[in-house]
Order: structure tokens, then C-alpha cells, then sequence
């Protein structure tokens, strides 16, 4: 009687099941990034690819560094949409990073966006995956895929494509 009652209550739906195992590929993860990526700090300016499901127009002007296997992020946003209207964001965000000519890293980030026409402050949450690719010792490009929780649409995903000016 006593196990069927607590099979019963463990079998619960956890509403945060679909960020667990993320959790717990960041903490293994940990380890075997520690030997990949070497200190790199960019200077990195993106534009976001149209997209079908919003009108979104996002210009990025940031600073992306990479040290030892980790990634940190900090960046001014400007968008312009039609339905939301016109923002200004600040965006941190950090993750890990794996290879060095051709890395690909996975993140999480935030950011606390003003928007000019409803003039009000918004939060916003995000996971994102992308590539840098170095072309020189000072050029690379990079390209990730942002999705956006706590959104007016509830889910939303962006792509940005940039350059990035290492010195």
C-alpha cells in the first residue's frame, strides 16, 4: 500500500523537466572543456536573419571572449518591429566552447530590454548554440541560434550571423 502511494506521487510531471538535462550536460561538461579554446577576446557585431514567424529587425554591437573552454558574452541590442515596436536590450550571457579555428559553443543568457514606444522594461531569457569560424588571426564570423522564453509570442527563436574582430 505504501509503494503504490509513492510510485504514484514520483510519477508527477516536473514542470521544469526539459531544462534538467541541460543542467546536467553543462556540469559534466565542465570537465572536458577545460583542455579546448584558447583566450580569445572579440569585438563581435551581428544582424539577425528574416524570419518567417516575426518581424524582428536586431542589430548587436558586443564583446565575446572565450577562455578556457568557457564563454562570456555582453552586448547593446537595437530592434525594430512593427507589432512589439522599437528596444533597446542589454544582453549577458556565458556558456562553453568546444575546438578552436572552428568552435562551436552552447549558452545561456539574459537580457533586460527598454522598449522606446511602450516606454517599459522587459526581461528576457535564452538558450543559444552557434559556430565561430576563424578566418585570420583577426577575422571570424560567427553564427547562433537564440530561443527567447518569457517572450510576447511565448517562444521565440532568432538567428544571428556577425563578424568578429579579435585584437
Amino acid at each position: 500500500m505504501m509503494f503504490t502511494r509513492f510510485t504514484t506521487t514520483s510519477q508527477r510531471n516536473i514542470p521544469f523537466k526539459s531544462a534538467i538535462p541541460l543542467l546536467l550536460l553543462f556540469s559534466l561538461l565542465s570537465a572536458v572543456t577545460s583542455t579546448s579554446a584558447q583566450t580569445q577576446s572579440n569585438l563581435r557585431i551581428e544582424v539577425n536573419e528574416p524570419s518567417e514567424f516575426n518581424d524582428l529587425d536586431i542589430k548587436s554591437f558586443g564583446a565575446l571572449i572565450f577562455e578556457n573552454g568557457r564563454m562570456a558574452h555582453m552586448d547593446l541590442i537595437y530592434s525594430e518591429s512593427l507589432l512589439i515596436g522599437d528596444s533597446l536590450s542589454l544582453d549577458l550571457g556565458g556558456g562553453y566552447v568546444f575546438g578552436n579555428n572552428v568552435a562551436v559553443f552552447i549558452g545561456l543568457g539574459a537580457s533586460l530590454e527598454y522598449n522606446l514606444d511602450a516606454e517599459e522594461f522587459y526581461d528576457k531569457y535564452y538558450s543559444e548554440v552557434g559556430v565561430v569560424v576563424n578566418f585570420t588571426n583577426e577575422l571570424g564570423l560567427t553564427a547562433r541560434q537564440l530561443h527567447y522564453f518569457n517572450q510576447a509570442d511565448d517562444y521565440e527563436e532568432v538567428i544571428m550571423i556577425g563578424l568578429l574582430f579579435r585584437h
